[in-house]
């Protein structure tokens, strides 16, 4: 009788230690889950054949595409090591992101923003873009595409820029820009790309986030908002200062030159790229169709 109580106190314990181990490596997968934290506008994710309209609390997929709408954008948690910002008018897959440890984003379309805190040795976090991989290891930084154009601006730490078809490498540190076409060009950020950066550094990891309240994760989402507001409001005092083309030059690094098919030509500095690019110039800030642009370049 004793050793039957033996060992059904030995069996207990073990099935006791097996069910700890699993209720932890469960909670582990949760904690480090992609999970989204805030949603504004029309966001939406496709899974396979079905879309899917973007809710707090939504755990992402590899495979996952994200679409974001005008004036809209995601902010996506995993653990509280990542944070990625998915802005307006972009298209964004999940390559892979279901381990901290292999992260890979597909950019096809528009801006990401991305702050990590350093990751391990064997980690890492890549954003490709269909001409760009940008990797790193723990930083801030702003991934663009537009119009076969990829822009990755840097606040902190480093970022490897490779050129895909030609393998061209170069690292953009702190206070840096990498612009990729058929080559990669260093600049230095300008104080849109900063502002716009600020967005997500001024962004708390939330601890807990699998278990935090939904109440409390609209107050986060509250805090996000009036951050946006004060900062969109610095960018538009930015925008509106009339500057001379030796001012942009020195500001942003560059002379861009646009031309239009109607034959018009500008000279400033695009601000960003999309349907519409947006371009500051002497006599301020405008906005083209990208339809209608024939032909751009930098000096």
């Amino acid at each position: 009788m004793k050793t039957l109580r033996k060992k059904m106190i030995l069996c207990t314990g073990i099935m006791a230690v097996i069910l700890s181990g699993i209720i932890s490596c469960s909670k582990k997968q949760v904690n480090e889950a992609a999970i989204v934290s805030f949603v504004l506008g029309d966001v939406t994710i496709q899974r396979g054949a079905d879309i899917l309209k973007a809710e707090m609390r939504e755990i992402l997929k590899d495979g996952d595409i994200i679409t974001t709408g005008g004036q809209s954008y995601m902010l996506v948690q995993m653990g509280t090591r990542l944070m990625f910002r998915v802005e307006a008018e972009s298209r964004l897959e999940i390559k892979s992101i279901t381990e901290l440890g292999r992260n890979e984003l597909n950019l096809t379309n528009g801006t990401v923003l991305s702050k990590l805190s350093k990751l391990k040795k064997d980690e890492q976090y890549n954003i490709k873009t269909p001409t760009t991989v940008a990797s790193v290891r723990g930083t801030v930084f702003l991934t663009e595409y537009n119009n076969n154009v990829t822009n990755v601006a840097v606040t902190e730490g480093r970022v490897n820029i490779k050129q895909l078809e030609s393998g061209d490498e170069k690292d953009s540190d702190a206070g840096m820009a990498a612009v990729v076409t058929e080559k990669i060009s260093l600049r230095k950020i300008d104080s849109v790309e900063k502002l716009v950066l600020q967005k997500i550094e001024e962004t708390a990891m939330i601890e807990n986030i699998d278990s935090i309240s939904s109440e409390d994760l609209v107050n986060e989402g509250d805090k996000i908002r009036e951050t946006d507001e004060r900062i969109d409001k610095e960018i538009d005092k930015v925008l509106k200062n009339a500057m001379t083309l030796d001012e942009i030059r020195s500001e942003y690094g560059r002379i861009d030159i646009v031309r239009m098919y109607t034959g018009k030509v500008y000279r400033g500095a695009i601000l960003s790229r999309g349907n519409t690019i947006r371009m500051i110039t002497p006599e301020g800030t405008i906005s083209l169709d990208a339809k209608k642009i024939r032909q751009t370049e930098s000096r």
